[in-house]
This record gives C-alpha cells, sequence and structure tokens, in this order.
C-alpha cells in the first residue's frame, strides 16, 4: 500500500512538472494550440492493382511502402514549403494553391503575429515599415518563433506550407540545416495605388486603406521586392517577380515548389 502511494506521488510529481514545462512560456503554448487545430494529417495514399504493379511502384516512386498488411501506401518525406517576400505579391494565393495541389495544411505568419500581439509580447511590429533594416530586424525577431513553429509541425505532420513576409532566406537557410525544406521567394517591381485598390488581395489589411497609406505601399512594396531579390540571390533561393502575368508566374513559383527533383 505505501509502495502504491509513494508511485502514485511520482507520478503526480511528474504530471506538475510536465505541466509547468508547458506552461512556462505562454507563448508558445498558444503556437503549438492553434497548430493542433491548424495541421492537416496526411491519409496514405492506397495504389490500386496488382501486386506487380505495386511493386513497380515500390520500385520508381519514392515514397511507396508497404504497410502492415502488405497493401502499398505512400509513405511521404517530410517536407516543409516556404513561401516569402514581399507584402502584395501572391504569396497566400501560391500557399494555398500548394495546399490543395499536395492536400496539406498551410499557416501564414500573420496569424502567428495575431496570435502572438494577444499575448503582450514586446518587440512585435506594429507599424508598417519597408526600410531593409527594419525588415532584416523583424525577421530576427521572429525567427525564434518560426523555428518553434518548424519543430512543432516536423513533429505532427509529414508536409506543411508556410508563408510569409516575416522571414527572410537567411532564417530559411538556418532551418534548412535542420529540415529539409523547399522555399521561394516573391516580389511586386511594379505597383500603382490603382492597382492596389483594385486587387487588395486576400489580407484584410489592405482593405479601406488611405490614399496616402496606398501610394505608400505602392512606392514602397517594388523597393521591398527588390531587397528580397537580393537576399535570395544571396542564400541561392529561387525569386520570382509577379509584376507581370501574375498567373502565370504564380504557377512557375509552384512548379519550382512541388517538381520531384
Amino acid at each position: 500500500m505505501l509502495m502504491a502511494r509513494r508511485l502514485m506521488s511520482l507520478r503526480g510529481a511528474e504530471r506538475r512538472s510536465n505541466l509547468h514545462i508547458w506552461r512556462e512560456d505562454t507563448r508558445f503554448a498558444t503556437l503549438a494550440h492553434a497548430l493542433s487545430r491548424a495541421a492537416a494529417h496526411l491519409p496514405r495514399v492506397q495504389v490500386p492493382g496488382s501486386a506487380g504493379e505495386q511493386i513497380a511502384a515500390r520500385t520508381l516512386v519514392p515514397g511507396v511502402v508497404s504497410d502492415h498488411a502488405g497493401e502499398c501506401c505512400f509513405r511521404r518525406i517530410t517536407m516543409i514549403y516556404f513561401v516569402g517576400g514581399a507584402p502584395r505579391a501572391g504569396k497566400t494565393i501560391l500557399g494555398q494553391q500548394i495546399s490543395t495541389k499536395l492536400s496539406v495544411g498551410w499557416v501564414s505568419t500573420d496569424l502567428l503575429l495575431t496570435l502572438l500581439s494577444m499575448t503582450k509580447v514586446e518587440g512585435i511590429k506594429t507599424e508598417w515599415n519597408a526600410a531593409p533594416k527594419a525588415i532584416t530586424a523583424n525577421a530576427e525577431w521572429f525567427f525564434p518563433y518560426l523555428e518553434k513553429l518548424v519543430w512543432g509541425v516536423n513533429s505532427m505532420v509529414e508536409h506543411y506550407v508556410i508563408e510569409g513576409v516575416d522571414f527572410l532566406p537567411a532564417q530559411v537557410a538556418q532551418l534548412a540545416a535542420q529540415y529539409q525544406t523547399r522555399a521561394v521567394f516573391l516580389g511586386c517591381s511594379r505597383m500603382t495605388p490603382e492597382s492596389l485598390e483594385q486587387f487588395p488581395g486576400r489580407s484584410r489589411g489592405y482593405s479601406n486603406l488611405s490614399e496616402a497609406m496606398r501610394r505608400r505601399i505602392a512606392q514602397d512594396v517594388p523597393l521591398w521586392s527588390e531587397f528580397i531579390r537580393q537576399e535570395a540571390e544571396r542564400f541561392r533561393y529561387p525569386y520570382v517577380d509577379t509584376a507581370n502575368d501574375f498567373s502565370k508566374r504564380l504557377n512557375q513559383a509552384e512548379s519550382i515548389l512541388t517538381t520531384i527533383l
């Protein structure tokens, strides 16, 4: 009886310790909760056909394996897809396209920043600033949260898409040392206040802007894009300018990310 009580006490202490660790940083707990709701678990894809055809599939298609019942199915290699770049360049649309094509989950860093703002975290960006120093500083500030996000995603799902303006090629390169990643960066070398008003995008933040703010964004986005282009070139990541033939450029960026090497 005494031994059972001691065992129960130890287990209770262990649970309290684990709970303390989990609650140690509520910001990461909030992100983890969001991930658990947003992550899409991939079903295995059955490969139809005879045993010989299944053997051929296992031989020719990377990631095709047999399950415990001897049936052929896909076990995909874990891959994190990054879609970064300047604002108003099509990142969210591309992220959704890739998510649909690969049947995987995706998240925008805008959502993570919204969650972080609820915790009143210090250092979060609160205003528009397209200066390269400000863009770099924000990406460096955000990196610990991005790193935690990728760690959580990697432990829960096989593939995932992360898109947003809050990371640069430098951050993706750091993560590539630990995880399998693919990345593409988008920019828009030409923008006018009229085009911004006509195509406000899918982010609510660009709707109902004042004329002065529309002009500022239209002026800043090409400069922001040029900075992204230079950084992508420096770290040898593909860069796609969506200023001309938007749909064609997005398809090009999608192909870069999803084509089997």
